[in-house]
């Protein structure tokens, strides 16, 4: 994004609370795509770890009722 594009979104949002440099730090920093990677990967790692463990919730019912 160009400093002028970045302008403009902060110019849509209410930024009483964040100065624009840091508005645009945190942009930057949520737009890298190796952290998008990593955000990514934590984000299917929870969801593989909440369908294993509903898993043998499922089978420990199974094998209990």
């Amino acid at each position: 994004m160009t400093e002028t594009q970045i302008r403009a979104l902060y110019d849509s949002f209410d930024k009483q609370d964040m100065p624009f440099v840091d508005f645009r730090r945190e942009l930057k920093d949520v737009m890298n795509p190796n952290k998008m990677v990593t955000d990514l990967d934590k984000i299917s790692l929870r969801k593989i770890r909440g369908q294993m463990n509903k898993l043998r919730i499922d089978q420990g019912v199974k094998r209990n009722g």
